[in-house]
């Protein structure tokens, strides 16, 4: 069952080797279930698993009697509308942690983690642990001799209560307007504040070179008296303002 929803899922055995999981829906008005449709899984599939926060489905292969099977995954997407998406089927590649015996979501449900728990009486060899998003990139793994177990650390407790929760994803995109309209607005500020700053500079920049002129004209005469001789008056520059729109 999706940890937070009426759908629920199950792993299918589609003839031989041959794997698919079924996604079904559950009204409560009516007590029935509407098959939502099927996706087919790498073969020898043995496990299936939700996201804890749902929408996301983990489906692996573990002790299979085919070696080149055993650990193979798929990572599947089923969004509101009911579509399924794989992102192996996306890769064309092939997801796999060979000799996995475990896996688990974290509570976020953004993250897997799979790993091989070593026996009792094994003989200290080396075994990887693997973390991989819910799209299934590889994101850290590591080596570690005699290793039997490991957990996520659990997860504070939502400040929201459910009823809220379940209102704020049910109105999610009316929220994402809202916050797009506000990224907006803050943006426009900024460059208003930078038109502003920029008009600042150039107005005390123009104040600077009139007083500078202003100064230099009321002292030509001094000049002169000193040079001697009268300065050619010049008139054939033209004073030419350009803005340059970013």
């Amino acid at each position: 069952w999706e940890a937070r929803g009426n759908r629920f899922v199950i792993l299918e055995d589609a003839g031989g080797i041959a794997r698919t999981v079924g996604i079904y829906a559950f009204v409560e008005r009516t007590s029935d279930c509407i098959p939502l449709g099927s996706v087919a899984v790498p073969n020898f599939a043995s496990h299936v698993a939700w996201a804890p926060q749902g929408n996301h489905i983990a489906v692996a292969t573990i002790g299979s009697p085919v070696s080149t099977a055993n650990g193979v995954m798929d990572f599947l997407l089923l969004d509101e509308h009911n579509e399924v998406f794989s992102f192996t089927k996306q890769r064309e590649a092939e997801i796999r942690h060979p000799q996995m015996t475990d896996f688990s979501w974290d509570d976020t449900g953004r993250f897997m983690i799979t790993y091989q728990r070593q026996s009792s009486d094994g003989d200290g060899v080396s075994v990887e642990a693997c973390i991989w998003n819910c799209q299934g990139t590889l994101h850290y793994q590591s080596a570690k001799r005699a290793f039997s177990q490991i957990e996520w650390r659990p997860r504070p407790q939502a400040l929201l209560a459910l009823e809220k929760q379940k209102e704020i994803l049910s109105n999610l995109k009316e929220y994402s307007k809202r916050y797009i309209q506000e990224d907006k607005r803050i943006k426009e500020a900024n460059k208003a504040a930078i038109r502003e700053h920029r008009k600042n500079l150039r107005d005390e920049m123009c104040n600077y070179l009139t007083a500078k002129a202003d100064k230099w004209a009321s002292e030509r005469a001094q000049r002169e008296k000193i040079l001697g001789y009268e300065e050619e008056r010049s008139g054939d520059w033209i004073e030419k303002e350009i803005v340059i729109e970013e």
